[in-house]
């Protein structure tokens, strides 16, 4: 009778485990299934959500893709943009900072075709000439006080577009989210600071 009773209860831990253990892997094949049918939508989603917000920071529908640079996409007509992160009081804010210049540019041929022939027009500039307007694309602040920086919720950012640095340096302290208002300032002034180098200058426009 002793010698059965180990036996059983060895078989019904057996038995629950590989049970468990079958769960378990059902379970992940399932989610790798889901994740799989559901990158492309959610890919698509994505690209298309973007396409939208560049299309309102430059005010016009945009005639091809964007070519990116790391991070970096010089427009021929003057415009760059770039993708940046700031850290806020919850976590990093991502940003989509918008350049223009202070004038209206002339659209810029490729630097293959001009051999940097007319790219004094729009590259010669002074590290805060121009005007930046930024969108915010991921944050986790927090909800009711940094609230905002999202656009969508609120015109606190939109009011701002294509202001110059000093106006994005002088901003009022807003109570309460000094923190993330900071993370903003910082996002547009590296814009300023970034359109300036070399590196950017030297970008083909698309």
């Amino acid at each position: 009778m002793s010698s059965v009773e180990p036996t059983n209860a060895s078989s019904a831990v057996l038995k629950k485990a590989g049970a468990l253990a079958l769960i378990g892997l059902l379970c992940g094949l399932v989610l790798v299934a889901t994740r799989q049918f559901t990158a492309g939508p959610i890919a698509d989603n994505r690209a298309l959500a973007a396409q939208q917000l560049y299309t309102d920071l430059l005010a016009r529908p945009l005639d091809k893709p964007l070519i990116w640079h790391a991070g970096v996409s010089r427009l021929c007509a003057g415009e760059i943009l770039l993708q940046l992160s700031e850290p806020g009081y919850a976590s990093k804010i991502d940003f989509v900072g918008l350049w223009r210049p202070s004038a209206p540019a002339k659209p810029t041929p490729d630097l293959a075709q001009t051999e940097g022939a007319d790219e004094s027009n729009n590259n010669d500039r002074a590290p805060n000439s121009g005007g930046v307007s930024l969108r915010v694309v991921w944050h986790t602040e927090t909800p009711g006080i940094g609230d905002f920086i999202d656009h969508a919720r609120s015109d606190y950012v939109p009011t701002l577009d294509a202001s110059d640095a000093a106006t994005w340096a002088g901003l009022d302290t807003i109570s309460g989210a000094t923190i993330t208002q900071q993370a903003l300032q910082r996002a547009a002034l590296a814009v300023f600071a970034e359109v300036t180098k070399p590196q950017i200058k030297a970008l083909p426009c698309g």
